[in-house]
């Protein structure tokens, strides 16, 4: 079970003086989330729209306490949304407890003065998004030695994640896919760059997979060469085990065909996508790991994961 400090908004300050127990901030809830709202990452701010945080929780917020929370969502939000948690302590803003903003409201329990409970829901199979459970907890506990918060549990692990936070249930991704996989778009993602025309292009650190990202709402292209000289080993596109995959946002789902003009014929410029780091440009995001890449749309549900043996579509 992982454990670990939570990056807070202000992980870095050093350990506050020891104070009482009785410290109070005068503040109510109200004013602490209005005071800090703001400091809190948008969601989909990659859109150019993005959607600003609201109050999402009452009550939960003590000034006094150790440990206290409120949850935060976003305006119109429906059961698959994503919602964040602000943490204080003695009524001081603290941070997140993770930069992700993962869908579905938690359930949070104030387990001890200074921590709480928090679980994460979402649906599987055919579940749907009504159905959702509990399936992974997360303990976050006030250090009064660093001034941080310690975790201590499980963040969500769920797959196949359509761009709209909902969960088909015909995705079915294979174990070792990035969690974040057809979810929103990664807190670490960063802004693809096109030196030639309006196409950005990646490879994967082992250089086996190249992808190009295009403007606007054309969609992105991945190829492994692997798969394309899978094709003499008995490989095809109907099983996924050669060619190339792509998706457009104009169509429903993702899909693969015969190579014709090798995009990325050339290695020279581009940028190697380190693993665990993820990139967007036009409607695209794409996730890299050191030898496979998930690319999804930010405007639809399409989406594909490629490895050095296979892809699947979405």
């Amino acid at each position: 079970m992982p454990t670990g400090s939570v990056e807070t908004a202000e992980a870095s300050k050093a350990a506050p003086s020891s104070s009482s127990e009785n410290t109070c901030a005068g503040l109510t809830e109200d004013e602490a989330v209005g005071q800090n709202i703001a400091t809190v990452p948008e969601t989909f701010p990659e859109s150019g729209e993005a959607t600003s945080w609201v109050k999402a929780s009452d009550g939960t917020y003590d000034p006094c306490a150790e440990l206290s929370y409120v949850v935060l969502g976003i305006k119109g939000a429906t059961a698959s949304s994503p919602f964040q948690i602000m943490l204080f302590h003695h009524g001081e803003y603290l941070g997140t407890p993770a930069k992700t903003a993962f869908g579905f409201y938690p359930e949070i329990e104030q387990s001890q003065k200074n921590q709480i409970t928090v679980g994460y829901r979402w649906p599987e199979g055919t579940e749907s998004n009504a159905e959702a459970k509990v399936r992974a907890i997360s303990t976050f506990t006030y250090n009064a030695k660093t001034g941080g918060v310690d975790h201590a549990g499980d963040f969500p692990t769920y797959k196949g994640m359509s761009a709209d936070g909902a969960l088909p249930a015909d995705v079915a991704v294979e174990a070792g896919a990035p969690a974040a996989i057809g979810g929103d778009t990664p807190a670490n993602a960063v802004q693809g760059t096109a030196p030639v025309g309006d196409i950005a292009t990646f490879k994967t650190e082992d250089g086996n997979i190249r992808c190009d990202m295009r403007s606007g709402d054309r969609g992105a292209s991945c190829v492994a060469e692997s798969l394309l000289n899978n094709a003499s080993k008995g490989g095809s596109v109907e099983t996924g085990t050669a060619g190339m995959v792509e998706f457009l946002s104009k169509y429903p789902t993702a899909h693969s065909y015969a190579p014709q003009a090798p995009l990325l014929a050339q290695d020279e410029g581009i940028t190697v996508l380190p693993a665990g780091e993820s990139v967007y440009f036009g409607d695209s995001i794409c996730l890299a790991e050191s030898n496979a890449v998930a690319c999804w749309s930010m405007t639809g549900t399409q989406g594909f994961y490629v490895t050095a043996d296979r892809y699947i579509t979405f």
